[in-house]
């Protein structure tokens, strides 16, 4: 009898002992995710600067990190790269997920360098540059950034030639009577 009474006990006690483990509170993967997303976009950020220094640019001249190379070096682009406006995008990501000034601050000064792009007549990716950038403000804010939000669409539409409405990068595509499939709006 007593061996089924200590069995019992020591049953209840595992079982308690889990219940309570299985409800204690864990990191969320998305705060770890998060927490590693922010270490590498510290590195990032400082990787970038080393590299402007060395160059002798500015972070209006080079503002986005695109990529790694082969080598490991970290490749900076223009402002008028089709990918520039991905990395200020993140910054605000992470100012939204997390609230902390300094990547709010970094998200502005990173937003800030693309200004001169929202008037590029030259591209057809200017949706890119502009929303992942000044489209993560305008979502968070109505302040001052918010201003830029046509101005990119009047440059798209305007880099199209009329009475074709199709951005440029989409061409040769054909209807069955072998014309070019138009639109008169966007």
């Amino acid at each position: 009898m007593k061996t089924i009474v200590y069995t019992g006990l020591a049953a209840l006690a595992l079982y308690v002992t889990a219940a309570f483990y299985a409800c204690s509170p864990k990191e969320s993967p998305v705060q770890s995710d998060f927490d590693f997303a922010g270490s590498q976009l510290r590195i990032a950020l400082q990787t970038a600067d080393s590299i402007r220094s060395a160059q002798g640019k500015t972070l209006a001249e080079l503002p986005s990190p695109r990529n790694i190379e082969p080598d490991g070096s970290m490749r900076l682009v223009d402002p008028t790269d089709w990918c520039s406006g991905f990395f200020p995008g993140e910054l605000w990501y992470m100012y939204e997920y997390t609230g902390d000034d300094f990547w709010k601050h970094q998200a502005e000064a990173y937003t800030g360098a693309l200004e001169s792009q929202q008037t590029n007549r030259g591209t057809h990716d200017i949706g890119f540059m502009m929303y992942c950038s000044y489209g993560s403000v305008s979502r968070r804010t109505t302040a001052t950034k918010r201003c830029c939000s046509k101005a990119p669409a009047r440059s798209l539409r305007a880099s199209i030639p009329p009475p074709v409405a199709f951005a440029r990068g989409i061409t040769g595509v054909r209807t069955s009577r072998g014309s070019i499939r138009s639109s008169s709006t966007i």
